[in-house]
């Protein structure tokens, strides 16, 4: 029973003698001690990891300590810190690595927008040649989730312009509609989201052959726009727009809560019979709304 915590304690003490040789500038010494140590499965195969590259690096084995790190932030710790230290390594080993570092480089740009990361990385992508300095469309839309997610609407709002000039028509500039849509939502930007309503909505035209994505993007789209001309007063075209959510997605998770949301608005208009009718698909649904339909509807 004590030969595993035996066997425990032997590796970090191997660990810990290589840190020590290689904050004491002996980094040969430090890889040795790390050549025995037997670390698949184990915690400290992360530090192992880690101190393989330093010492690999230190020691000016740059194609080894290259692979290191990118073991490191592949199997460990892919922050944007770490990874911009990765970055510098990598990019140690040659003009070959441009097309990798930028890809690194743009990942952190696109994933944590605004950040002090992101900035240092746009900093070091302008030094890499300018023809691996534009963000993919791939990317792109990860910077917009990420500033939808962080709340950075006008930022949003300029990315989801970029995307949809890039690539008009496609599912990239549908989903980009979807995403400033919800930036706008977000930003509780009520009046512009009821403004940009025609606009977004022409981004995720449905046809008879549309994904089931596509169809989900537009109404959802709509479930926003209802919310918004809701919000501003304009009656009609909310009532239209919650009612267009089930017309354009049936199996939507939102198709139900529009519909319950346009009940409310006929039954606010005194349109007993529409408001019944709205109900009734409503609960016909199935959905987490159709309890609240039928309450309505019979109460």
């Amino acid at each position: 029973a004590l030969a595993p915590q035996l066997g425990t304690l032997g590796l970090t003490a191997r660990l810990m003698a290589a840190a020590a040789f290689l904050v004491a500038g002996d980094a040969a010494s430090a890889l040795a001690e790390l050549g025995g140590c037997q670390t698949e499965g184990q915690p400290e195969a992360r530090r192992a990891t880690l101190l393989r590259a330093r010492s690999l690096e230190a020691l000016g084995r740059r194609q080894d300590a290259a692979g290191a790190w990118r073991e490191y932030i592949q199997r460990w710790d892919d922050r944007d810190r770490t990874t911009l230290t990765a970055v510098e390594c990598i990019a140690r080993t040659g003009p070959e690595s441009d097309r990798e570092v930028a890809a690194m480089l743009r990942g952190i740009i696109a994933r944590s927008p605004h950040s002090e990361a992101a900035i240092d990385a746009e900093k070091r992508l302008q030094t890499l040649p300018k023809r691996l300095q534009a963000l993919t469309l791939e990317e792109l839309l990860v910077r917009l989730e990420a500033q939808v997610a962080r709340r950075a609407v006008d930022p949003a709002l300029e990315t989801a312009k970029r995307i949809r000039a890039a690539r008009p028509g496609s599912d990239a500039a549908c989903r980009s509609a979807l995403l400033e849509a919800r930036a706008l939502d977000k930003g509780r930007r009520r009046r512009a989201m009821a403004r940009a309503d025609e606009d977004l909505t022409a981004f995720c035209p449905v046809g008879a052959t549309a994904s089931a994505e596509r169809r989900d993007a537009a109404a959802e789209i709509a479930y926003l726009a209802g919310k918004a001309h809701r919000s501003v007063g304009a009656t009609a075209d909310a009532i239209a727009r919650f009612g267009a959510v089930a017309d354009l997605s049936p199996t939507s998770s939102l198709a139900d809560d529009g519909l319950v949301a346009q009940a409310a608005l006929l039954s606010g208009q005194n349109r007993v019979r529409a408001a019944q009718i709205a109900l009734e698909r409503a609960m016909a649904l199935g959905g987490d709304q159709s309890e609240t339909a039928a309450f309505d509807l019979f109460w």
